[in-house]
């Protein structure tokens, strides 16, 4: 059975598929195509993909036509949460949010964005100062009280 992919390595997939893709144009049909391909993937992941165990799967990924058809099973999704507390001083809510290159999470009072908790972690956050809300396809709410006297 192949093993799942973290949602990291399926976007690393994607990119260097179509970095690939826009530079040569020709697609997994061309042999060439595929070398350069597994050469910047060996590049990127090194010994952490089984090319010859996972190359099905890594393909089916990669392919604009089956990615969609395939994720659910191949792709190991993190659960994500809304971060929030309410500011000591004046009541605000605040909430992290990510810029939307993904280098830099900040705490602001703008809408929360949908975090993982490794995301999170990464950037140096207490996760007990926050109130964490799960996150489900585009939809959310956000219900804070004040009771919710969390620390700073």
């Amino acid at each position: 059975m192949t093993k799942k992919f973290t949602e990291e390595q399926y976007t690393k997939i994607i990119s260097i598929f179509n970095e690939v893709n826009d530079e040569y144009n020709v697609g997994f049909l061309n042999p060439n195509f595929v070398i350069i391909f597994q050469n910047r993937l060996y590049k990127e992941f090194g010994d952490v993909l089984r090319f010859v165990e996972d190359w099905q799967a890594i393909t089916a990924l990669a392919n604009p036509l089956t990615r969609d058809l395939v994720k659910n099973d191949l792709v190991e999704v993190e659960e994500k949460f809304l971060f929030t507390k309410i500011k000591e001083v004046q009541g605000e809510i605040l909430s992290l949010n990510q810029l939307d290159s993904g280098t830099k999470i900040y705490l602001d009072s703008a809408n929360p964005t949908p975090l993982t908790i490794k995301q999170v972690e990464e950037y140096g956050y207490n996760l007990d100062a926050f109130t964490k809300t799960p996150y489900e396809h585009g939809v959310f709410t956000v219900h804070i009280s004040e009771e919710d006297d969390v620390p700073f």
